[in-house]
């Protein structure tokens, strides 16, 4: 779609250029953008909103807490990506 007048990229804040939404500002970006959609689409505030991987990754993620819930489980982890599950 065509840009508004007057855009430019140049513009844009580049503060969260590059990091990982694991770093502080990358959580507190994702935190404004969930706070930012429950207010503007109108989400009562016992429901949550959760922004997750366009990957298998979150999808597996997402069914798993839907399907199971919060319970105990046993894992292992061989890498430091699945550590990061572990924890």
């Amino acid at each position: 779609c065509k840009k508004r007048p007057g855009y430019d990229v140049a513009t844009l804040d580049k503060q969260t250029l590059g990091r990982s939404h694991r770093s502080k500002i990358g959580k507190e970006r994702l935190a404004l953008a969930i706070d930012e959609t429950k207010r503007i689409l109108g989400v009562p505030d016992d429901y949550l909103v959760g922004i997750v991987p366009a990957s298998d990754t979150g999808a597996y993620e997402m069914a798993m807490w839907n399907m199971l819930g919060a319970r105990n489980i046993d894992i292992c982890h061989w890498e430091s990506f699945g550590k990061g599950w572990f924890a």
